[in-house]
């Protein structure tokens, strides 16, 4: 039995609550409120917070 470790973007599966492999597109976090860790406060993710968004600008997928 092989074990096959999963490729996984780390801040986005925090953010959005799940795994999010990295051979899938990058997801929008744009519009997610998601709560700091260290300070507990609440935030927002805005456009320009979101790294889907800025490959969507740059020409890339997203």
């Amino acid at each position: 039995m092989t074990a096959v470790a999963s490729r996984l973007w780390i801040v986005a599966g925090a953010v959005l609550g799940r795994p999010v492999p990295v051979d899938g597109p990058y997801p929008h976090l744009c519009g997610v409120t998601y709560t700091e860790t260290r300070s507990r406060k609440p935030y927002r993710y805005q456009r320009r917070d979101c790294a889907a968004c800025a490959m969507s600008r740059a020409g890339g997928p997203g």
